[in-house]
């Protein structure tokens, strides 16, 4: 049977919250509260090390959410109600280092999560609590535009279908566990289906299996 097996371990002493890998798998990217910031390890699979202390750190407030952008070249944050905002940085994953390009949404509280659009084109963030708590945005490689939100949900995860044409919340009991979204080209969202679980309970992470249903 499989098994899991620690292959290296760091603490800074703040919680994390998020983290996810690059497309190769060698380089893992980590967001921290607790005016944390975010932090960036390099991962060896041949002898299976991961490299501390982190080869970057971003301090750039308690960051709930941390996504990298398709090919790699870039990254986004969310921050945890501390007024950092939504931050996209672009990323030299050769150096390694990182640069912030963009800075929108300061005022939106407690994200949860984000997406990337597989083209690198758009992004979607996902917030616990306050208005238009899923937000939709271009990304030109520089700036970042809203696209579309909208403000009758809370959002706890988000999964994207592999064509980007429809979009899944997952979140609480109150706004329906589950809300499908048909997504446009430009990036506009129309609700087409929502679903609440029988107990009441609400939904915390969401994801699409390899057949594109939700899980």
């Amino acid at each position: 049977s499989d098994t899991l097996a620690l292959e290296g371990s760091y603490s800074s002493g703040k919680s994390t919250h998020s983290a996810d890998w690059s497309a190769d798998g060698t380089q893992l990217l980590v967001g921290e509260i607790s005016r944390g910031g975010v932090l960036l390890f390099e991962f060896n699979p041949t002898t299976s090390t991961l490299t501390t202390p982190p080869t970057i750190m971003v301090g750039t407030g308690s960051v709930s959410a941390v996504k990298f952008s398709p090919d790699n070249d870039y990254f986004v944050t969310g921050a945890w109600g501390d007024g950092t905002g939504v931050r996209v940085y672009s990323f030299n994953s050769g150096v390694p280092s990182a640069t912030l390009l963009d800075v929108v949404d300061t005022g939106a509280p407690l994200m949860v999560d984000l997406i990337w659009w597989p083209d690198g084109s758009k992004f979607a963030v996902g917030c616990q609590s306050g208005s238009a708590n899923l937000r939709v945005y271009s990304f030109d490689g520089s700036d970042s535009s809203l696209v579309d939100s909208d403000s009758s949900i809370d959002v706890l995860g988000l999964a994207l279908t592999s064509d980007a044409s429809t979009l899944f919340t997952g979140g609480g009991a109150s706004t329906g566990n589950i809300k499908t979204y048909k997504v446009g080209s430009t990036g506009s969202l129309s609700e087409i289906a929502s679903k609440t679980q029988a107990s009441g309970g609400g939904t915390d992470a969401i994801a699409l299996n390899n057949s594109q249903k939700v899980i």
